[in-house]
């Protein structure tokens, strides 16, 4: 009926994975949560509707949303990396990277891993493009594990500091993904990109691509240790990863919206 509520219920649609969503729809009924929440605030302001996380919350439905948005230019708050010293720096380890380090012993495999399908066409150039833009765009990604003045942390680097190249192995496969010998080889690499992370050296990820050829779409790995990832942290980097590829393929300026904070 209006702007706001178009662009609203596109952004619902998005976020939820749906074809459409309905102006009285409640976002929690039709599989909304408190993640996927913050991905609508993200996407309505990057096209100029300005709300908040609590907003979503209070006003379910894009009709009542709309009516509560302010449609305006769109106004980030300054990023952090706008601000003195930005994202990078020393900073604390969360509560789990502290308690890990406590219980002592040897950390560096300590990780989460994921295999995705890849789109198909997509060549060692692009795929680094990809990994690069969301390396540069969280900032934790870029991190090393320092002690300085006796107290264990974290110190990120500044964009462009990791050599995502190096960060990528290639593998070459024949696609068959139901075959016994594709799993052994995922649990192969698997086992081998963790024993290749390295905290203290600011290797806090690697990623392991399954080349099938051109025509035939590829798998990749993705192995973050557990100190710059958790399980939520999933639902952000997949489409963050998705819309890096697709201005990419399309040989656009490769560039995410910027984060409000670190």
């Amino acid at each position: 009926r209006k702007p706001e509520e178009e662009i609203l219920a596109s952004v619902y649609a998005e976020v939820l994975g749906l074809d459409r969503v309905g102006v009285d729809d409640d976002f929690f009924a039709v599989g909304g949560d408190s993640i996927r929440s913050i991905q609508v605030v993200a996407r309505a302001r990057a096209r100029g509707i300005e709300v908040t996380p609590r907003q979503v919350f209070e006003a379910r439905t894009v009709a009542e949303l709309a009516a509560r948005a302010r449609a305006e230019a769109a106004v980030v708050p300054r990023a952090l990396a706008e601000l003195e010293g930005g994202g990078v720096g020393w900073l604390p380890l969360p509560p789990a990277g502290a308690y890990l380090m406590d219980l002592g012993g040897s950390t560096d495999r300590f990780s989460m891993s994921m295999t995705v399908d890849l789109p198909e066409g997509i060549d060692a150039n692009g795929l680094a493009a990809t990994l690069r833009t969301v390396l540069d765009r969280h900032d934790v990604l870029r991190s090393r594990l320092v002690t300085e003045d006796g107290v264990c942390g974290l110190r990120v680097g500044p964009s462009g500091v990791v050599p995502v190249d190096g960060l990528i192995r290639r593998v070459a496969c024949d696609g068959r993904w139901d075959a016994s010998g594709w799993r052994e080889s995922a649990a192969v690499e698997l086992n081998a990109a963790m024993g290749r992370l390295d905290p203290v050296a600011g290797v806090m990820a690697q990623f392991v691509w399954f080349d099938a050829g051109p025509s035939v779409p590829g798998r990749l790995l993705l192995v973050l240790h557990h100190l710059v990832v958790d399980g939520v942290s999933w639902r952000i980097l997949l489409p963050d990863l998705a819309a890096a590829w697709a201005q990419v393929r399309e040989g656009e300026v490769v560039e995410l919206p910027r984060v409000a904070t670190s």
